[in-house]
């Protein structure tokens, strides 16, 4: 028996909605992913913090989400940060999804020039291809309203001022 109520072995799979001005409704499923942890004697911060006092950085959870828009769905992996003790939410994955699409707006040395990775990186170029597959499901999933959920993503970034107080780091990195 977990030690903590909010323990991630506990969590069901969870529903959660967003109402996104100019675009609509999004749900998401977000279900846990315990093959990430089974084995491997990492069950995550939060569990460490209990039982040794000390922060322990680079533990995440990680899920499997699906969203669903006006009867399209994606499914992707997310991962978010140990300091979240609840399932991710619609506004969060969400969020990030688009975060993460608009990173292929440029092309592969803007992009690496923009966020500090040397183009001549095999990650990068994993990186880069990802945030275009991330695009291309969104695309795809909002067709017309992309821009507005893009433009949706840039206000929530601006309320909170900085994208790692607000972005449960999608799978991508």
């Amino acid at each position: 028996m977990p030690r903590w109520p909010n323990h991630p072995e506990t969590w069901k799979p969870t529903e959660t909605e967003v109402d996104i001005p100019s675009v609509g409704v999004v749900s998401c499923v977000a279900v846990f992913d315990h093959s990430e942890t089974e084995g491997t004697g990492r069950h995550y911060a939060a569990r460490a913090a209990f039982s040794g006092g000390e922060w322990v950085e680079n533990e995440r959870t990680h899920w499997t989400v699906t969203a669903t828009f006006e009867g399209k769905s994606i499914t992707s992996p997310y991962s978010q940060g140990s300091a979240y003790d609840r399932p991710p939410t619609a506004e969060n994955v969400i969020y990030s999804l688009a975060s993460d699409a608009s990173c292929a707006e440029e092309d592969f040395e803007g992009f690496c020039s923009s966020l500090g990775y040397d183009s001549d990186s095999r990650t990068a170029e994993r990186v880069w291809n990802a945030c275009r597959d991330t695009e291309l499901q969104l695309r795809r999933l909002f067709g017309a309203k992309y821009d507005s959920l893009l433009e949706w993503s840039y206000e929530q970034y601006s309320v909170v001022g900085t994208a790692g107080a607000r972005n449960h780091w999608h799978s991508v990195g």
